[in-house]
């Protein structure tokens, strides 16, 4: 006989779907209100065999090869989902139960076709004879909680309120061995998943206290159901596991660039001219991008930019000096830019510009200039990034200019800028999220009965102790989400409404 212990995911949740869509029913969901508070009931005990056991059950005989023979042990819902479906596909079983059994469920286990071996007085004891009695050529054992195959089936419970009302922030469910609850946290997604067990059946919350499933005792009127004496291995570590969600980061980065200008002037005045200029400015600039892109890639992007000044100069028939200009220049781009960054870019950039002059009378020089420009760059990145950044530089020119003759002259000069500025990136991936993925709730026997009175009295659900867990928790206000959805897991009992 072998056990699988693989952990399972949300795509096995999906299979199992598919797998058991032919035989479980799609349960309806309940929009109510209560005491004047809305609340959404999850209807699972309309299920085929009384409650959300098939589906588990189903997807462990369909996962494997074809058994001849299952055998399982129960407290009474899992044995009786098991009989259920092996009924349903053909297969002979036999399911363990301890003589405390509730002669509902052990009723119901054999009407279904399976045969019923009571042993033991608690369900660890069944089960342990069950693991022995099914080792043998032909049988299969069937976990109730503790199996790949298992979680994955149940988790199509939570999968259908999550299709069927999406806008549910939280999924109530009562707690045994944790199948239920593992396979809720796997089709939950971001939704809180809130536990519930009753105080005497508290073999989860124990688990989430000593840090790993431990022995507990069981004392409660939900015992039938809920009576695992130890959380199973599978369970524990699905949700103990860290769930993952979207994170964004933003880091730093500074560039440097620098960029050379040369134009020429033609001019009629008189007189001639020698000189230098200097020039001194401050260029700000600012920038925004956005781009996706997985690998390493180039890109290329082309500009204008045009500027018109005034410039005046006074001279004289004859005379050499300097001249000082201080000047500020100013531009603005934007521009989108596909690529991941792995912290370093590389850009290139060259800009050529193209200037005239024309000069009237002795003194008065106006120029009007264009600029246009061409920018290379590369680079290499990885994942998702969106950029905004400001550039502040300085600038300084060297100018000569000569004039000859009456009022020709010409001019030439050469100017560098180089300018450093800060950008800031955003990147995004997950990160794993600390902590339990479940919220655990505990109950008295008394808060199960009153919830189990007003599902009858308001819903006219006649639901047994068990299967009131989560409307119990809600009722004492351990479920402050503001749209919970309450799993009604099982009615197989033969309690009487008064």
């Amino acid at each position: 006989m072998t056990v699988t212990m693989r952990v399972p995911s949300l795509a096995d949740v999906a299979a199992a779907a598919r797998a058991i869509a032919p035989y479980a029913r799609r349960t309806p969901l309940l929009e109510a209100s209560l005491d004047g508070r809305p609340l959404l009931l999850k209807l699972e005990h309309l299920q085929r065999g009384g409650s959300f056991k098939l589906r588990g059950a189903l997807n462990a005989i369909l996962a494997g090869p074809p058994p001849a023979h299952v055998v399982t042990a129960s407290g009474g819902n899992h044995g009786l989902g098991v009989a259920t479906a092996a009924s349903l596909l053909g297969v002979a079983a036999t399911v363990y139960v301890p003589v405390t059994v509730p002669e509902g469920k052990a009723r119901r286990i054999e009407a279904a076709g399976a045969r019923l071996v009571r042993h033991g007085s608690t369900y660890a004891e069944a089960a342990a004879a069950a693991v022995e009695a099914a080792d043998r050529p032909g049988r299969r054992y069937l976990p109730a909680y503790d199996d790949a195959d298992v979680i994955a089936g149940q988790g199509t419970l939570a999968a259908e309120i999550v299709a069927d009302a999406p806008e549910v922030d939280a999924i109530v469910v009562a707690v045994g061995g944790g199948g239920l609850v593992a396979g809720t946290v796997l089709a939950a997604g971001p939704r809180s998943t809130v536990a519930v067990e009753p105080h005497g059946c508290h073999c989860l919350a124990a688990a989430l206290a000593a840090g790993h499933p431990v022995d507990t005792p069981i004392d409660s009127i939900a015992a039938s159901a809920l009576g695992a004496t130890r959380l199973g291995t599978l369970p524990h570590t699905l949700l103990t596991t860290p769930r993952t969600e979207p994170h964004t980061k933003t880091d730093p980065s500074t560039s440097t660039s620098t960029e050379a200008r040369a134009g020429t002037g033609t001019g009629a005045g008189a007189g001639t001219s020698i000189g230098s200029e200097a020039s001194t400015g401050t260029e700000p600039s600012t920038g925004t991008g956005t781009g996706t892109s997985t690998g390493t890639g180039a890109g290329t992007s082309t500009g204008s930019e045009a500027s018109t000044g005034t410039e005046a100069r006074a001279r004289t028939e004859d005379r050499t000096g300097i001249e000082a200009r201080v000047g500020t220049d100013l531009s603005t781009g934007t521009g989108a830019r596909a690529g991941t960054s792995t912290g370093s870019e590389a850009s290139t950039g060259t800009e050529a510009r193209a200037r005239t002059a024309a000069s009237t009378g002795t003194g008065t020089n106006i120029s009007t200039e264009a600029r246009a420009g061409i920018e290379l760059s590369t680079g290499t990145s990885t994942g998702f990034e969106a950029r905004a950044g400001t550039s502040a530089g300085s600038e300084a020119s060297t100018r000569t200019s000569t004039g000859t003759g009456a009022g020709a002259g010409t001019s030439a000069g050469i100017e560098a800028r180089t300018g450093t500025g800060t950008r800031a990136s955003t990147r995004t991936g997950v990160q794993a999220v600390g902590g339990t993925r479940v919220r655990s709730v505990l109950v008295s026997d008394t808060d199960l009965l009153t919830a189990r009175d007003l599902l009858w009295e308001h819903f006219r659900i006649a639901a047994e102790p068990a299967a009131a867990a989560p409307l119990a928790a809600w009722l004492i206000g351990a479920v402050p989400d503001a749209h919970p959805c309450l799993v009604i897991c099982g009615a197989n009992t033969d309690w009487i409404p008064a």
